[in-house]
Order: C-alpha cells, then structure tokens, then sequence
C-alpha cells in the first residue's frame, strides 16, 4: 500500500519497498504560518530538532536563512507539523503559484528538507497536500531516505573540504590531487610582485565590497552568457540580508582579498561555528591573470580553520573550481513531488531532455544566438 495518499510517480510495486514511517510517527497534522509568526517557543523548537539531527548543520537550514529569504520575498511559508499535539518538525517552502512551491530560496538554496527527523521525509507527500500544493520542486534534498527516492529524478554530488585536521593537511593533499592549485603559489608570487601585497579581510563589514561583488557576478553572466540570476531583484537583496544577519548560530560572511590597495576578489557566504558556506565567490577580471579567486579560496580556508571551522560547504553540484578544490563528496536529491505517476513522468523526462541539451555540440553558439533573441531565458527558474 501507498502510505502517502495518491501522490504517487511509482508503481505498488515499487512502493513496496519503501520504508512506512507512519509506523514509527503515526498521523501528522500542519498549521501553516508566515515567519513573522514564529514565536519565541516556535523559535527555541526549530533550534533543538536542528541541533539534534547533523543532517541538518547547514547554515541553510538555520532559521535566520528563512527570515533572510522572508525579508525579500512575501510568499514564504512554514508548515508547523504536529504528531500528537507535539511539534516535531518545521517545512519553510515558498508559494510560487497557488498550488506549487519551491524550498525556500528557491535556487538560491543549497540545502533543503525537513527540519526535523529525516522520517518526516516520509510524510512529504502527505504534507504537501495538507499545505493546499500540488507540486514541490527540490533541487538539493538532504536527509534523502527510501520514502523520497521514487520522487528524485537523479543524484546530485555535493563537493565539501574537511578540515577537521588542519588546513596543512588538506592543503598538502590537495596539492597531490590540482594542478590548479599547485601553481597557485607562482601567481600569487607575481601578484605580490606586480601589485602589493596580499591580505584578507576574513569578515569584511563594507557593504561596498559586496556591490563590488554582485556587479563583477553579473558582468560574469553576461560575459558566459548564462542567465544574469542577480538581475532580479529579490536575489541580489537576497545577498544583501544575509550580510546583515548575525546570530549565535548563523553568520552572513563576506570575505575580501586586496592586493594592497586593489580589490581583487571577494565571497558570500554563510557561516555557523563549524561550517562555512562557499556560496557566492566573484573576482576582478582585471586581475584574472593572477587567479585571485584561488588564492582568495585558499587564504579563506586556512583561516576559517584557524577560528574552528571543520567543513567548508561548496554546495550542489561538481562543476568548476569545486573539483579542483575538494577531496570529498557526499550527495543529495533533485527531483518532484507532485500528484499523479504521468505528471511525474513527463517532468522527468523533460528534466533529462534539458540536462541533454547542455552537452550538445556547438552550445557556446547556440547560446549567443539565444541570448540574442531571449535575453531573459532562465529567468523563470528565479521567479
């Protein structure tokens, strides 16, 4: 039997297989609230099921991560979910359309799901019809079980740099592994030589340091041709709030490199005491001769391992700079929920047909020529 309702892309058969959670939780109940209506004990509860579950460590799960998004977006939710009268965990969503949502922050988001026991994934279904949706898109699913499987259209890996034994030892290690960063110790010689010397301001608080960074990341959009995503508005203010935002669990961090007077490259990112986000790096090309952008990850990282970090995150997906750089992968889910096994279908299919396409031979034109005739191609992903 299905235990979650209709909503259902598999066969009986194959829901066979998958773990009943009711078993263990029994029946859930949903309040849903706007985040300006956690109270203090809603507050408190959000905090102790995330301290007590590690699957839940990123900064993105963090409540202030939610008010952050809340602040720049008015169609955030939260699903209270009740077993026994008893809280037991939290679902943030935003509401894109009348019956269809995304995580909070949309992909803006590394990390979603449950706050709470990652049994409650098993409720998923359930919980989306009790919130009045017909379908929830994720793109970075943590605390996957055998109840979300049916419902993910592929694996995606999640490139991170431990650090629990010391910058040096990563870094000797990953000297084995990169060219890239091997060599990185000759540019920023000649960095040092032609322009000054080098620091970092590990916890800059200029906010013009962080216009200087969304400008060069959108000049790099258009330069790839891909989709400006901070020319909308709510993301780039979205970067905005989380610079403003401290708590005792959760940091906005930006970060600076100069050489001596020039500012060379900066990063975004997110922070709590063990975990720092990689989230948002940008760099002048000016300057892209000397690879700024490394020695920036570089400097970063041996400080946050300094002040007690033992993981740096670089989110979903392997691309870039994050397979040069990490040793390490771990992998969440990408898919949909959403009601009826042929709606699921199609929308697997076409994720793969989309997935195909950017592997096609002469992209880099084809993109140019899209570019030209759809300038806001892409901009849906971001509404």
């Amino acid at each position: 039997m299905n235990p979650t309702g209709s909503i259902s892309p598999n066969s009986d058969h194959d829901h066979a297989k998958i773990d009943d959670p009711r078993s263990e939780l029994g029946k859930v109940s949903v309040e849903l609230i706007k985040p300006y209506e956690l109270s203090s004990t809603l507050t408190q509860e959000w905090s102790r099921l995330r301290s007590q579950h590690p699957h839940l460590a990123s900064p993105f799960f963090d409540i202030e991560f939610t008010r952050c998004v809340a602040e720049v977006r008015d169609d955030v939710e939260i699903a209270v979910i009740s077993t026994d009268q008893l809280i037991c965990g939290f679902f943030p969503f935003q509401r894109v359309a009348r019956s269809v949502a995304l995580p909070v922050g949309g992909l803006m988001n590394d990390y979603h799901g449950m706050i709470g026991s990652q049994k409650l994934n098993g409720y998923l279904p359930e919980i989306i019809r009790q919130c009045k949706l017909k379908s929830w898109q994720f793109h970075a699913l943590e605390g996957r079980t055998t109840a979300t499987k049916p419902y993910e259209f592929e694996q995606l890996p999640c490139p991170y740099i431990d650090l629990s034994r010391g910058f040096d030892r990563y870094y000797s290690h990953v000297c084995m592994q990169s060219s890239t960063v091997r060599r990185q110790r000759q540019k920023s010689s000649k960095m040092i030589r032609e322009l000054g010397e080098l620091r970092l301001d590990f916890d800059c608080r200029d906010p013009q340091v962080l216009e200087s960074l969304i400008r060069w990341k959108r000049a790099k959009f258009i330069r790839t041709r891909t989709f400006d995503i901070l020319s909308v508005p709510w993301t780039a203010n979205l970067l905005r709030s989380v610079f403003e935002k401290r708590s005792d669990s959760f940091q906005g961090l930006l970060s600076a490199l100069w050489a001596d007077e020039h500012l060379v490259a900066a990063h975004m990112g997110l922070a709590t005491e063990s975990i720092l986000h990689y989230w948002f790096p940008a760099i002048d090309v000016n300057f892209g001769r000397y690879s700024p952008g490394t020695q920036m990850f570089l400097t970063i990282a041996e400080q946050a391992a300094n002040q007690g970090s033992k993981l740096i995150d670089l989110g979903y997906g392997d691309q870039g700079f994050k397979s040069k750089w990490s040793l390490n992968r771990k992998y969440v889910g990408c898919g949909k929920i959403q009601f009826g096994s042929w709606r699921h279908a199609i929308s697997k299919a076409a994720f793969h047909l989309r997935k195909a396409s950017r592997s096609i031979p002469l992209k880099q034109p084809l993109k140019k020529v899209l570019r030209k005739i759809r300038p806001d191609f892409g901009k849906r992903a971001f509404r």
